[in-house]
């Protein structure tokens, strides 16, 4: 796996209005580096806000080595009711999911936006026609699935998805079974589908690997979760693919006037007797 799995020091420094290139929009951030306990905390610019609360997940670091939450219970999920956020107009979202048997026409859920009644806005999930990106729209709803040939059923896998607006289908991209390649579109999808209508954008309820009335569960692994307000560059996906951290990884940079400068050629360093 090319993943550089050794996570950074904490306190991680949560996404800002100064965060620069994968931080930068991040408003969901769960690398779930906790590693125990029932909260799992977002380190995006939505804050604490937006921290999660686990019921029946547990704690893993199956398959990546990477720490996640196992879904293995009906009733286990990590979520949030009361987040009262609007969902941005193009989004991108990136998830490092293995699940356990093969989803069939029951939905397993990956994760959903929802309202303060349980209504899907933006949702993700499995099914026996494949693995669903889906936003919800006025009058007909924007969508893309890949097929059952990738359902992570053997080994992890990142998925990487993005919704760019104006009645676009949300773009898929995904690595093969262990992450060994990089995230890619197919060259066709099981269904699309191009909507149409304003965007349903009210958030109220966030849920990680089940839905709103523990009808939908994963039955698997997922971790670590992103969400952005932006759709990612070409190269920002090369990055979380090679680094499923590297959002927190923050370059430091260093001012200087060019004026103040000077020449050190000819001098010498004291005592050391060079120049």
């Amino acid at each position: 796996m090319p993943s550089r799995l050794t996570p950074p020091t904490f306190p991680l420094r949560k996404a800002d209005d100064n965060s620069q290139f994968t931080s930068t929009g991040l408003v969901l951030a769960y690398p779930m580096l906790e590693g125990g306990g029932s909260i799992v905390r977002n380190h995006g610019s939505w804050g604490s806000a937006a921290d999660l609360t686990l019921t029946g997940a547990t704690w893993t670091k199956r398959e990546t080595g990477m720490s996640s939450l196992n879904f293995a219970s009906s009733t286990a999920v990590a979520k949030n009711t009361s987040m009262a956020r609007i969902i941005p107009s193009s989004w991108t979202w990136a998830a490092w999911i293995k699940v356990d048997t093969t989803p069939t026409s029951t939905p397993k859920e990956i994760f959903s936006f929802r309202t303060a009644a349980g209504v899907q806005q933006v949702r993700v999930w499995a099914d026996s026609t494949g693995i669903w990106s889906w936003q919800k729209s006025a009058t007909a709803d924007d969508y893309s699935v890949l097929s059952p040939s990738y359902f992570p059923t053997t080994g992890p896998m990142l998925i990487i998805s993005t919704f760019a607006g104006n009645n676009l289908a949300p773009v898929q991209l995904a690595t093969n079974i262990g992450m060994r390649s990089i995230p890619t579109q197919p060259v066709s999808y099981a269904a699309f589908n191009v909507g149409s209508g304003a965007q349903a954008n009210t958030l109220d309820g966030f849920y990680l690997g089940n839905d709103h009335a523990n009808a939908a569960p994963w039955d698997g692994t997922i971790g670590p979760f992103y969400f952005w307000n932006r759709v990612l560059t070409n190269s920002e996906v090369w990055q979380m693919w090679q680094d499923p951290y590297s959002p927190f990884r923050r370059n430091t940079g260093e001012y200087f006037a060019p004026a103040m400068m000077r020449t050190t050629s000819g001098f010498s360093l004291n005592g050391l007797g060079k120049t």
